[in-house]
């Protein structure tokens, strides 16, 4: 049976944060997913994160390095399911965001991309993302607001704009 949604992970020399990233896929409330993770010729112990786990549900595609966009495109050629779902190695998503945000695109079939609200943990700041629609109409002036690694998107849509450019 074809999974929902495919959760494309592009990573290089990633090992840091890798573990958490994938723990808080695999722990998601739903669960009807695959997760491909894209190595893109890590030369740290990234390898051997991805070897460590035990779960039917990940795909470790191996390239390069060939950089982010051809990580991406491998990964969305890959997809198998109608619904794309970016996260980067050192995200951490919440257990309920990908039944949100599908159960969001599956509700209203005009929307094509769904961003949720992401808090950027650092060593200087924590932000969130501004919540009312005004809000985020000021922003998109000055530059994207969108989080990239936090995005779901309907892969018919990135079929027709022709995948990531460089």
């Amino acid at each position: 049976m074809t999974p929902r949604v495919s959760v494309i992970l592009p990573v290089r020399d990633g090992e840091r944060f890798l573990r958490e990233a994938l723990q808080s896929v695999l722990a998601q409330t739903l669960d009807d997913f695959e997760l491909l993770v894209v190595d893109d010729g890590s030369t740290d112990g990234t390898a051997a994160i991805l070897d460590e786990v035990q779960d039917d549900r990940l795909r470790v595609l191996r390239q390069g390095p060939l950089g982010l966009v051809a990580a991406l495109n491998l990964g969305i050629a890959e997809a198998r399911t109608p619904y794309l779902a970016r996260m980067d190695a050192d995200d951490v998503s919440l257990p309920e965001r990908l039944e949100r945000q599908v159960a969001y695109l599956e509700e209203c079939a005009r929307v094509a991309l769904v961003v949720p609200g992401v808090e950027t943990i650092g060593r200087d700041a924590t932000v969130a993302l501004p919540g009312d629609d005004a809000a985020l109409r000021r922003r998109l002036l000055l530059r994207n607001p969108f989080t990239h690694g936090s995005v779901v998107v309907r892969a018919d849509a990135v079929a027709r704009g022709g995948g990531y450019r460089t």
